[in-house]
């Protein structure tokens, strides 16, 4: 991984919400391919469904790894998607700290994905 700094940004809508990191609008198909939390899509602002598959995607797009992605997205749920109770947001989060706080998760995957070939 080579960025620790992301801008992510997001807009409730009366049909769907949106998210975007870094500008790069993502959507919640492929995520829910992984883990189908969500059937309505992406939310945030609280602990439940929606959250849970607005941090699985934008782990899928921050690490470009599922095996990491799915081993951090609940985590950074409660870390970053919780807290952010806006309908309409733009925050830049640093995952240094994150990464350092769940790195016995980040490692467990990196030896996981290592002994799936």
């Amino acid at each position: 991984m080579k960025k620790t700094n992301f801008i992510i940004a997001g807009k409730r809508g009366k049909l769907s919400n949106q998210l975007w990191v870094d500008g790069k609008e993502i959507y919640p198909q492929l995520s829910q391919k992984i883990r189908n939390h969500s059937p309505d899509g992406f939310n945030w602002g609280y602990g439940g469904s929606g959250p849970a598959q607005a941090a699985l995607a934008i782990c899928l797009e921050i690490f470009d790894e599922t095996w990491i992605a799915q081993a951090l997205y609940q985590s950074f749920k409660w870390a970053f998607v919780t807290k952010w109770n806006e309908d309409e947001f733009e925050v830049e989060i640093d995952i240094t700290d994150f990464l350092i706080d769940h790195r016995h998760l980040y490692q467990r995957a990196m030896e996981f994905r290592q002994s799936d070939f």
